[in-house]
């Protein structure tokens, strides 16, 4: 049984009516933790179960982690570049939210700045390979958003929605 079963188990028993995600949503959240360079003591310890997992019996990683897709489920390489690109969005409204009056004018701001960097930097750097080395904090999450592989959100709503879950 992997980690993260255990814990759903756990939650099972302690609280019968209590939301038990799937296996695999469960895992993407303990990566979700750990892509964002915050995981927890059972990130940890599911990372490390699922690599030793991985060592021992021959699985795939993604199998190992529990991020195998299931029948209707996204790929886990799908799943991690949105985890991505949400992440990198976030860190970009940080980068702007500082003295800011409200979350909401900051994504309004945001999402200007995403405009702009998507027809006007992006394209050039992403043809150099990457951004220079000398680059705001703002400019580099947005390379990361559109780097990640996936659409970034544009609208204020769409933006608004991504920062905003990830800050819970």
């Amino acid at each position: 049984m992997t980690h993260a079963n255990r814990l759903a188990a756990d939650l099972q028993r302690s609280d019968p009516g209590a939301d038990v995600r799937t296996d695999s949503e469960r895992a993407l959240a303990l990566f979700e933790e750990c892509v964002r360079g915050a995981p927890s003591i059972d990130a940890m310890i599911w990372m490390r179960d699922g690599f030793r997992d991985h060592m021992n019996t021959g699985k795939t990683l993604e199998q190992a982690l529990g991020l195998a897709p299931r029948r209707g489920e996204h790929s886990a390489r799908l799943r991690i570049a949105r985890i991505r690109m949400r992440t990198a969005l976030f860190d970009a409204w940080k980068a702007l939210r500082n003295g800011r009056a409200s979350d909401w004018a900051c994504t309004v701001l945001l999402c200007k700045e995403i405009s702009s960097f998507k027809t006007e930097i992006y394209p050039g750097w992403r043809a150099r390979g990457g951004p220079p080395a000398t680059v705001s904090e703002l400019r580099s999450a947005l390379y990361a958003a559109f780097d990640s592989g996936v659409d970034v959100p544009e609208t204020a709503d769409e933006v608004h929605k991504v920062v905003m879950k990830a800050t819970r």
